[in-house]
């Protein structure tokens, strides 16, 4: 019993100095921890907030900076529209608005501090509606103070124009409504000589066509004129620019081309020919180009023509006061051909300047192609490269080409209607190359032929005259008319 107390104070004794132990070295540390002194909390000073009886300036400026007005606006205030002072403008503006940094000024803003206003002012502008005859509206346009509608604005209805408007348009200076009065128009369409479009406009219905703006210009050796108006390309339908337009239409020239050249006296004229056309001989003053034997008929085998002033250029050059430049003609030879007695061979053609340059060159060949049975193809292709070869040699040169009159020759391959159509092709190649027709089968025909041949086929005394009677009035008649070009 005894040991027990003694084990349980022991016990008791030795949690009491531990105890004591613990509490001494917490102690210690406690000693050993700084304490911060106390630091007086400052206060962040708070911006100074305007009272609301402070008052700010807003200053009013026009688009050179000058200053206008001047207005006070309390702290929370609003500038108002009518805070606006009265700015002097020019007639025909407004007030556009006010601008604060470039930018509208916001007038729902509350004011805080000074302000400098831009005034910025506009030309006015006005609405013009246009409206039909039933005063349904077309369209509408806007347009600055005094300005004028520019036509292109007008309202466009397809097929129709205006020919009238209720109230002038120009110098606007009020919104307003326009009636237009509209009529049917027609599109009338102009080609060119060639066949191309070249120019587009209207026409009232009703109305005429005042002027046609076409025109060909010079080249030099033809003056051009439209001689009249067609309505196809083939020319069969003539327009006169008196009648009203009642359609659209397409329309065509005809056109003339009239030589520079004013009189045919002092030319120089050259001829590329055969046998109807040669005269050669020995004493004469004057002769065809070649001399040999075959080259040439006359006057050998005529009875009636025995000197060259009775062939019939000679008559022809001599009535015209004209000069010869070289007729180069050759008795039996053709258009065509390949050899160098061809019409259209390069050493019968360059011959024809050795005069000097010509001003007119007469073509007359064909018959002998005819009686050699030459198809009209071939015919017609020797004819043009004739043309051609000329045009490129002798560019300045007035070409004519003569048909052929009518005879009763049957001998190998000649026929008439061959001949017909020789005459054709030869009109046909010349209009191409704005060449003259001097129509000899005009002149020589089924009623006169016995009259003025000395055989089947050459021209006796009176035949020569009536040729160079022809070609006369024809180089007269090419001058003073021209011809038509298509």
């Amino acid at each position: 019993m005894i040991k027990k107390t003694i084990k349980s104070i022991v016990t008791l004794l030795f949690l009491t100095v531990l105890s004591l132990i613990i509490y001494g070295c917490d102690k210690k540390e406690e000693e050993k921890t700084p304490v911060e002194p106390d630091v007086p909390t400052v206060e962040e000073p708070t911006p100074d907030v305007p009272t609301t009886d402070e008052e700010f300036n807003v200053n009013f400026y026009d688009e050179n900076n000058k200053l206008i007005g001047t207005i006070q606006k309390k702290n929370g205030e609003k500038v108002n529209e009518k805070d606006i002072p009265n700015i002097e403008l020019q007639e025909g503006y407004e007030i556009d608005g006010v601008y604060l940094n470039n930018a509208k000024y916001d007038f729902e803003k509350e004011i805080t501090e000074n302000l400098n206003l831009i005034i910025k002012v506009k030309i006015k502008t006005f609405t013009v509606v246009f409206l039909d005859e039933d005063k349904n509206e077309l369209k509408s346009v806007q347009v600055e103070y005094g300005k004028t509608v520019d036509e292109s604005e007008y309202p466009v209805v397809e097929g129709f124009e205006i020919v009238s408007l209720s109230k002038d348009l120009s110098s606007i200076k009020e919104d307003m409504s326009v009636v237009c009065v509209f009529k049917q128009v027609y599109t009338i369409r102009i080609f060119d000589i060639d066949g191309n479009p070249v120019e587009e406009f209207p026409v009232v219905r009703g109305q005429k066509i005042e002027n046609i703006n076409y025109e060909i210009p010079s080249d030099g050796k033809y003056n051009y004129t439209v001689k009249d108006w067609y309505k196809d390309p083939e020319f069969t339908q003539v327009f006169k620019l008196t009648r009203a337009v009642t359609m659209n239409m397409d329309l065509y020239p005809k056109v003339t081309a009239t030589p520079i050249i004013t009189s045919h006296e002092g030319l120089t004229v050259s001829i590329l020919g055969d046998s109807i056309s040669t005269f050669y001989a020995s004493n004469s003053e004057i002769n065809s180009y070649y001399g040999g034997k075959d080259q040439y008929y006359y006057p050998i085998y005529s009875s009636t023509v025995k000197t060259a002033k009775e062939t019939w250029w000679y008559k022809a050059i001599n009535n015209g006061k004209m000069k010869l430049g070289i007729n180069n003609s050759w008795s039996g030879t053709e258009a065509y051909e390949t050899g160098t007695s061809a019409g259209a061979h390069d050493s019968r053609i360059n011959t024809l300047g050795e005069n000097g340059t010509p001003d007119i060159i007469i073509i007359f060949l064909g018959t002998n192609d005819n009686v050699n049975g030459r198809t009209v193809a071939q015919f017609k292709n020797a004819i043009n490269t004739i043309y051609t070869k000329i045009e490129k040699k002798y560019p300045n040169a007035y070409v004519m080409c003569c048909t052929l009159g009518y005879t009763d020759f049957a001998k190998y391959y000649y026929t008439e209607q061959k001949r017909l159509d020789y005459n054709e092709a030869i009109r046909e190649v010349s209009k191409t190359h704005k060449g003259k027709v001097i129509e000899l089968a005009e002149v020589q025909t089924i009623d006169t032929y016995k009259l003025l041949l000395g055989d089947a086929l050459h021209p006796n005394a009176e035949g020569m005259t009536k040729i160079s009677e022809r070609v006369v009035s024809t180089i007269e008649n090419f001058i003073k008319k021209g011809i038509t070009i298509n």
